[in-house]
């Protein structure tokens, strides 16, 4: 399944406040980085197991040490 991330619902429904990409598996956040132009990063993002809980609290700084 292809994601689409402008075009989904932000919030997976009324009484939970956490954005959708909150429930990504690794795989949806390995696809979403490829659709964002950086293929190269898919397998890292895999390798180190970062799913849409990960990706929404790693912090930008911490992105390096990933690798």
């Amino acid at each position: 399944t292809e994601i689409l991330i402008f075009d989904q619902k932000l919030f997976n429904s009324t009484s939970d406040k956490m954005p959708i990409t909150f429930y990504w598996s690794t795989e949806n956040v390995a696809r979403w980085v490829d659709q964002l132009g950086y293929p190269q990063y898919k397998n890292c993002f895999l390798d180190n197991h970062i799913d849409g809980r990960k990706l929404i609290l790693i912090d930008a700084s911490k992105l390096p040490s990933v690798s």
